[in-house]
C-alpha cells in the first residue's frame, strides 16, 4: 500500500519469499503491474512499474516457475555469500544497490546486516557518498530497540571520520525504535494523513492563513490517531477493514459503483508531486470534508467508524443515530451511487458529500416533513460551494454541520 501510493520508490530484501507479490496481487489483481521484481539485468531493464523489489538473494518462486534461469541466482549458503561481490550475475544488482547507498536515504526493517556482501554494498556505497550524520532527514533507519555489531558496521561505513567523535548521538539518531508490523502500519496512516493534509490545503481559499489551514487539517490527524487505537491489538484485522473501506469508499467517490474490487491510492504521486493530481479530480475538496469529519469527532459532535465493506463507507454516530456519509467526485458520480442503489434518494439518514456540482448547491436542505416525524431527507452538499462562501476555518466548521443537519 505504501508503494501504490507513492512512498517507496525501491525495496531490497534478501528474502526468497513472495509476500509482497502476494500482497500486490491481492490488492491490484496482478503481480508486477506496479511493481517490478528485479533480481537479474533482464529484470531492471525491462522494469517500467511504479516501483523497484530488488530480490539480491533471489526469488524461490521464480526459482520453480523458470529454473534454468532464476535457480542458480539463488543465494544461500556461506560461500555464496562470501563470493556475491564477484558473482557476475549480480554485477547489475551490485551497482544499483550501490548508487541507493549514496542517493537515497534508507529504513532498514527486519534487517540484522549480518551477511558479509550487504555489509559490503554499504561500504561501496559510502566512498564519496558525503552524508552527514547531523542533517535531517535521517539517512540510515534501523527498526530496531539496540543495534546489531553489523547496523553499527553500515553506520561507521557510511559516516567514514564522522562516526566515532559522535557515536552516541548517530546511533540513537539511528533507532527507530518500533519493529515492522507497527512501524508500517504507523507509516501507513501517517502517509494518508499528510497525503490528504496537502489536498486540503491546496482545497480550502487562498487567502486564509496558516493557522486557519492547520486548523481544519487538525480533523486528518484525529482520523488519523482514531485509526491507529482502533488497530490494537489485531494489526492484520484492521488493515483487511482499512482496506475494505478504502476499496469501497474510493470506488464509489470516482465511478460511483463498488465492483472493481481493486485498491485505489489517495494519489499515485507522492507528496512532494500532490499538487499534480489533477485538480478535476475533486480530492481537494473530499480531503477537506474528511477533516470536517475528523474536527466533528475531535469536538465531540460525533465518532466515526468504518462502514461495512459493501455498503457504507463512513457511519458517524451521534448517540442512537447512525448517519451513513458518501463522497462523490461530482453529480455523474452520485447519480450513478443511486441509480446502482447504494444510496436511497428518500432516504433520512444519508449525507452525500460532492467535491463539486454542475447544480451549483450548498445543500439540498431538509425537505422532509415537518413535524413530529424527524425525517430530515437525503442531504446533497456541494463542498466546493462551501468552502468558497467560508470566511475562516470557524465558519467553514458551522456551515458543513448546518447543510449536514448534524
Amino acid at each position: 500500500m505504501l508503494t501504490l501510493e507513492g512512498a517507496f520508490r525501491d525495496i531490497t530484501s534478501a528474502n526468497w519469499d513472495y509476500l509482497i507479490e502476494a500482497a500486490e496481487r491481492m490488492l491490484t489483481g496482478a503481480v508486477g503491474t506496479k511493481i517490478d521484481v528485479c533480481i537479474r539485468a533482464a529484470d531492471f531493464q525491462d522494469a517500467v512499474g511504479r516501483a523497484k523489489l530488488l530480490k539480491y538473494h533471489g526469488c524461490a518462486v521464480r526459482a520453480v516457475e523458470d529454473a534454468a534461469v532464476y535457480r542458480p541466482l539463488l543465494i544461500a549458503r556461506t560461500p555464496q555469500i562470501n563470493q556475491y561481490g564477484v558473482n557476475a550475475a549480480y554485477t547489475v544488482m551490485r551497482d544499483h544497490l550501490t548508487a541507493l547507498v549514496q542517493q537515497r536515504r534508507t529504513l532498514m526493517i527486519g534487517f540484522s546486516a549480518q551477511d558479509t556482501d550487504i555489509q559490503q554494498i554499504f561500504v561501496n556505497g559510502a566512498q564519496a557518498s558525503g552524508w552527514e550524520w547531523n542533517v535531517a532527514p535521517t539517512a540510515f533507519l534501523f527498526a530496531e530497540d539496540a543495534l546489531s555489531g553489523g547496523q553499527r558496521g553500515i553506520l561507521a561505513s557510511a559516516y567514514g571520520d564522522q562516526y566515532a567523535p559522535h557515536r552516541a548521538a548517530i546511533e540513537e539518531a539511528a533507532r527507530v525504535r518500533a519493529f515492522a508490523k507497527p512501524l508500517l502500519l504507523a507509516l501507513l496512516l501517517t502517509v494518508l494523513e499528510l497525503k490528504a493534509g496537502a489536498l486540503a490545503d491546496l482545497g480550502m481559499p487562498t487567502a486564509w492563513n496558516s493557522a486557519e489551514r492547520n486548523s481544519i487539517k487538525d480533523g486528518l490527524r484525529q482520523i488519523r490517531d482514531a485509526a491507529a487505537t482502533a488497530a490494537e491489538p489485531e494489526r492484520l484485522d484492521f488493515i483487511r477493514t482499512l482496506i475494505a473501506a478504502m476499496v469501497l469508499g474510493f470506488d464509489l467517490y470516482h465511478h460511483g459503483r463498488s465492483n472493481t474490487g481493486r485498491y485505489i491510492p489517495l494519489s499515485t504521486e507522492p507528496i512532494q508531486q500532490i499538487a499534480d493530481v489533477p485538480e478535476p479530480m475533486g480530492l481537494r475538496q473530499a480531503a477537506v470534508a474528511l477533516a470536517l469529519l475528523g474536527k466533528g469527532a475531535d469536538g465531540g459532535d460525533w465518532s466515526i467508524s468504518a462502514g461495512t465493506a459493501t455498503a457504507t463507507p463512513i457511519n458517524l454516530l451521534q448517540g442512537a443515530r447512525v448517519t451513513r456519509v458518501f463522497l462523490a467526485a461530482n453529480d455523474n458520480v452520485a447519480g450513478a451511487m443511486i441509480q446502482g442503489g447504494h444510496i436511497d434518494p428518500d432516504s433520512d439518514d444519508t449525507v452525500l458529500l460532492l467535491s463539486a456540482s454542475s447544480k451549483a448547491r450548498q445543500a439540498r436542505s431538509p425537505s422532509g416533513p415537518k413535524g413530529r416525524t424527524g425525517k430530515i431527507g437525503l442531504r446533497e452538499i456541494c463542498m466546493t460551494s462551501v468552502i468558497d462562501t467560508a470566511v475562516d476555518a470557524a465558519d467553514l466548521i458551522g456551515a458543513f454541520k448546518r447543510s449536514a443537519s448534524l
